[in-house]
């Protein structure tokens, strides 16, 4: 392998981690909030934070406008 070859497998190994890291503590960010308010929630990894209401999931983001 070449010096280049091994930069480019460090560097996506690295972004490869942030990208993991991220997911995780927004993961978290939804269910603290799903603690904090007693509401069921789930993580949609493109969606963000669903929060169940009786019309169904809907987005964390959109809830103030649908209340």
């Amino acid at each position: 392998m070449t010096r280049s070859q091994i930069s480019a497998i460090v560097v996506g190994l690295g972004i490869g981690a942030v990208v993991a890291f991220n997911a995780a503590v927004n993961y978290g960010s939804c269910y603290w909030y799903g603690y904090q308010t007693d509401r069921t929630v789930r993580y949609a990894m493109g969606v963000g934070c669903m929060v169940k209401k009786e019309s169904g999931w809907t987005p964390k983001a959109e809830l103030r406008t649908e209340q």
